[in-house]
């Protein structure tokens, strides 16, 4: 959703009917005082009872969320006269974005501006911002090592006092950068330490600073390259390679990778050395598959960067890693689904071979297989399959693949449509039929599905959602029944289904110019519930017209 298609309808859903007539008077009577928009933060200022106060209404994965000042716990009437200003005067909204722009392509005005941002409210400055102290930079390297680790071998390091762990270790990467640049030995030594203390303290506290610390030390490896020989380089080298296999690590798989081909320009010998030692020393007892992975991207990432003389051991253990990985069947699809954009007959080759000797999990090779047909133009082989795929374990989303196969064979489409929906009515699979005659845009067997789900309650909840996440005009005269359907059952979780229903209907009549649809339909329903208080309360807004 974007603010430029939320309509009243949507509102309606979000408030209570006596909450929206109060943000529309608040409205009418010039309350809102100040209104801005963001990209997707509408923002403003209301003039409240006994103050005003600030309102701030966002989308978030297609949902309407809301902040203000106020103690009403909900949707207040504030909230209520913001949406309503937007709705009804759009151009009120002063756009940020503009003057944000502007500011940015001057950034000599910067400072002032943000001087002036802060004095308003130096709270909110300090929430967002972190001071952090610099390291004297009078200390020795010999005096940082110690202090690291004192640091990060404390007992008492927790989530806690992360801030005083980073006030005491804030400006280590510029004295690391500046000895490593001066080849000091001592500087390995401490960015060993550096490193080691990093993990140990984000394998506690995954926070999100931790981790970015983090590549900020592991970047300092550039600095590495024509500053020392390959003998001062032993250990980091081992913890780097370390690192790289820790699956605690993953998340910076990347930057290690990235790290030890650096190293690996002054050595190019340690990252073998590691792996004949740690990785492939007892290969009888199963190497981890996330493991073989790892040496696989590495060695073909080394086997490029590397030196001639380097080529043999490089293929070798290159050439071991995928022997492993292929005998076993997650490997051999990590392989298949890393070749199939750039080696497609190798994918094949590897795909046929596991579903004729049977590897599992043969699903997924099947799937893989009708990856491979569909890219070499081979429908006819990738329906074939794909509908074997559906018979095993039908759902709407292989159906909707072995459809789009078929978008251009219109023929063999309906041949296998018919096939589907036989083989379906034999399986009792009532919902998936639905959502098929849905996706046809067929409103009589949509109709006549929801019919056949009235006895249900489950099977009509899962229609309800999907008729109404999937809505198109060409159904629309299917929501009348659903909802009378759904409000016949009288509990609050049918009709708060009705409800978005109700909803969905309106805006699809209001989109489509049908508003005399509309008008017969609410007119019927208000008629059917003359008297009842809750009904009312829960659809006042929403059937008002």
């Amino acid at each position: 959703m974007y603010w430029e298609n939320f309509t009243r309808i949507d509102l309606e859903t979000l408030v209570a009917p006596e909450i929206l007539e109060r943000g529309l008077d608040y409205f009418r009577h010039g309350h809102v005082i100040a209104t801005v928009r963001l990209d997707q933060v509408l923002a403003g200022e209301v003039a409240g009872s006994v103050g005003i106060y600030q309102v701030r209404l966002w989308l978030e994965d297609t949902k309407v969320k809301s902040s203000c000042t106020c103690p009403y716990e909900g949707f207040c009437k504030h909230l209520a006269a913001l949406a309503i200003g937007w709705l009804e005067n759009k151009a009120s909204f002063m756009e940020a974005r503009v003057f944000l722009d502007q500011v940015l392509k001057e950034p000599e005005k910067i400072p002032n501006l943000l001087e002036k941002l802060v004095l308003r409210n130096p709270l909110d400055f300090m929430r967002i911002i972190a001071d952090r102290a610099l390291i004297s930079k009078t200390l020795s390297v010999r005096g940082i090592i110690n202090l690291v680790r004192n640091i990060f071998e404390s007992a008492s390091l927790g989530y806690n006092n992360l801030d005083a762990l980073w006030e005491k270790v804030a400006g280590v990467e510029k004295l690391l950068e500046k000895e490593l640049l001066a080849g000091n030995q001592e500087a390995i030594e401490l960015l060993c330490q550096v490193l080691k203390g990093i993990r140990t303290v984000y394998l506690n506290n995954r926070q999100p600073e931790v981790s970015n610390y983090f590549k900020t030390i592991i970047s300092l490896f550039v600095k590495i390259e024509g500053c020392f020989k390959k003998a001062d380089l032993h250990e980091l080298g081992e913890l780097g390679m370390k690192f790289y296999f820790d699956s605690g690590l993953w998340e910076w798989k990347n930057e290690l990778k990235e790290a030890l081909i650096h190293l690996s320009a002054v050595d190019p010998y340690f990252i073998y050395d590691y792996l004949e030692d740690q990785v492939f020393e007892n290969p009888e007892t199963g190497i981890p598959i996330l493991d073989l992975i790892s040496c696989y991207e590495l060695l073909t990432v080394v086997q490029n960067e590397t030196s001639a003389q380097c080529a043999d051991k490089s293929g070798y253990y290159l050439e071991k890693a995928t022997r492993q990985l292929t005998a076993n069947g997650d490997g051999r699809l990590w392989m298949i689904d890393r070749m199939m954009n750039s080696h497609m007959e190798d994918a094949y080759r590897l795909t046929k071979e596991a579903l004729v000797s049977g590897i599992e999990p043969k699903r997924s090779f099947r799937d893989r297989m009708i990856q491979i047909h569909w890219r070499r133009q081979g429908f006819r082989q990738a329906a074939s399959l794909s509908f074997i795929q559906f018979q095993e374990e039908p759902n709407f989303e292989e159906y909707l693949r072995l459809k789009k196969i078929l978008e251009n064979h219109p023929a063999d489409w309906e041949d296998y449509l018919k096939r589907l929906r036989i083989f379906l009515d034999q399986q009792g699979c009532d919902l998936l039929l639905f959502q098929i005659a849905m996706d046809q845009k067929n409103c009589a067997e949509v109709i006549q599905r929801l019919g056949e789900a009235q006895d249900d309650p489950s099977l009509l909840l899962a229609t309800a959602d999907f008729l109404y996440e999937n809505n198109s005009p060409e159904i629309a005269a299917a929501f009348p029944q659903l909802i009378q359907m759904l409000l016949r059952e009288q509990t609050a979780s049918f009709w708060n289904v009705a409800l978005r229903a109700t909803a969905g209907y309106k805006k699809l009549c209001y989109q489509a110019e049908r508003r005399e649809e509309w008008d017969q339909f609410r007119t019927r329903l208000l008629a059917e519930y003359p008297g009842d208080s809750r009904f009312r309360i829960k659809f006042g807004s929403i059937l008002k017209g």
